[in-house]
């Protein structure tokens, strides 16, 4: 009976030690998965942060655009405005020569001599 008793106590010890590293392993292995849950969590985290970052972006590169569309349309008013004047002024520029020439004409045929001189666009 000894012998038997013996090897129990051997069996209840090696179950206990047994359990006791089941116990520690299961420990460790919960708080590897609590880690790796943060993680996780703090990922998602900084995912959704991203995710706002870039609509945010998206948002400012609309209005960029928007801004640059109605700065490019207001600038090409701006050049035809200043193109229309431009040739108003030669439009005004050809119809007084063409005027100074008639009257230098008609003095000519007069006996009087002019000469014109043109000293600038203003």
């Amino acid at each position: 009976i000894e012998p038997i008793l013996t090897g129990l106590k051997k069996d209840i010890q090696r179950l206990e030690h047994s359990r006791e590293t089941a116990r520690s392993d299961a420990a460790r292995a919960i708080k590897e998965a609590q880690q790796h849950m943060a993680k996780e969590h703090k990922a998602k985290e900084q995912c959704v942060a991203l995710s706002d970052a870039v609509t945010a972006l998206r948002k400012d590169l609309v209005a960029l655009q928007e801004k640059h569309q109605a700065a490019k349309a207001s600038a090409e008013e701006a050049a035809k405005e200043a193109l229309d004047e431009r040739l108003a002024l030669l439009k005004g520029l050809e119809d007084a020569t063409v005027e100074t020439e008639g009257l230098k004409r008609v003095l000519k045929e007069n006996g009087i001599t002019v000469q014109v001189r043109y000293t600038g666009a203003e």
